[in-house]
């Protein structure tokens, strides 16, 4: 199935330039490295924290987390919690994490993290209340059969959701997709599923009535919406591919109600990333964040969830 799912922590390492020949002093203005915070929490889970460094533009290196910081969780002026480290394992990178601790929706909270070496930061968020789905149906599907096997699927649907008008309302939306793999029985000839994993949906960034919807291609996926930018229902149509013994299950729609510095990181860092190589149009700029002495994000969100089944 053709599409793109990579979750990558944001922040690198300044690298050192290895020379051969003696050092060159080039007089460049590079600033001391701050502390990059990624934490997205959800009610009734427990809080988890990556903590990395800015990198300059003349590291070659990818990621350098931060190890042995001071991360503690308060509400008002007063320590709810301090969080433990977690290893780095299978691949995944060290995290900071409460293990008592869960949070409240309307609950404004302050998150403290200091490292030697760096400026401490501080970043405030709270958990908003969930907007439920109104309605998620099909509206049309197409199959074709490709070579070796593979088949294309074309899927049509329509979306709602009660967005409330007392205020300005943030959004992302994630769309996952359940493939089956199947397994052919020689003897009879029955196939029969002997799995199934998710994908989530990658879109391309678009625009609908001269609204620029941010795309996310990191983040798991989705569309980043404000209020209803659509009327009067949201249509999406789909086209994926499967290989041969693979099948679309069904599909889920997960929509995240989240504060105004989750959409607002999310939305600069998808332009960054959709202008990265061109000339420069205004219209990269910077990655809004919410830290205070640091980079990245502390938001809360809330989220509900609807499941598809797709009709053959």
């Amino acid at each position: 199935m053709r599409t793109l799912f990579k979750i990558v922590a944001l922040g690198t390492i300044v690298g050192l330039l290895n020379r051969c020949e003696e050092p060159v002093d080039l007089e460049l203005d590079i600033p001391d490295p701050q502390i990059v915070l990624l934490s997205n929490f959800f009610p009734d889970e427990l809080v988890k924290v990556q903590l990395s460094r800015t990198q300059s533009i003349l590291s070659s290196e990818d990621y350098m987390p931060i190890e042995g910081a001071t991360v503690r969780l308060l509400v008002g002026d007063e320590s709810v919690e301090q969080l433990q480290e977690v290893e780095a394992s299978d691949g995944n990178p060290p995290f900071y994490t409460t293990t008592v601790f869960k949070p409240r929706v309307g609950v404004r909270y302050t998150l403290h993290a200091s490292a030697p070496g760096y400026d401490p930061i501080s970043a405030v968020s709270s958990i908003p209340e969930p907007v439920p789905i109104s309605l998620f149906r099909q509206t049309s599907l197409q199959v074709i059969d490709l070579a070796d096997g593979e088949t294309e699927v074309k899927l049509g649907f329509e979306l709602d959701y009660e967005d409330p008008d007392a205020a300005i309302t943030y959004y992302h939306l994630r769309l996952i997709q359940e493939v089956e793999e199947l397994h052919v029985i020689p003897t009879i000839g029955d196939t029969v599923v002997v799995g199934q994993r998710l994908e989530p949906i990658i879109f391309p960034a678009s625009s609908t009535n001269g609204i620029w919807i941010p795309a996310l291609s990191r983040s798991g996926g989705g569309i980043l919406l404000i209020d209803k930018p659509f009327s009067p229902l949201l249509n999406l149509n789909l086209t994926n591919s499967f290989k041969d013994l693979e099948r679309p299950g069904r599909l889920f729609a997960e929509l995240r109600v989240v504060s105004e510095d989750y959409y607002n990181f999310q939305s600069s860092l998808s332009k960054k990333r959709l202008t990265s190589g061109l000339p420069s149009n205004g219209q990269g700029g910077e990655i809004q964040n919410n830290v205070t002495n640091g980079q990245g994000v502390f938001a809360g969100y809330n989220s509900v969830l609807d499941t598809l089944d797709v009709a053959f």
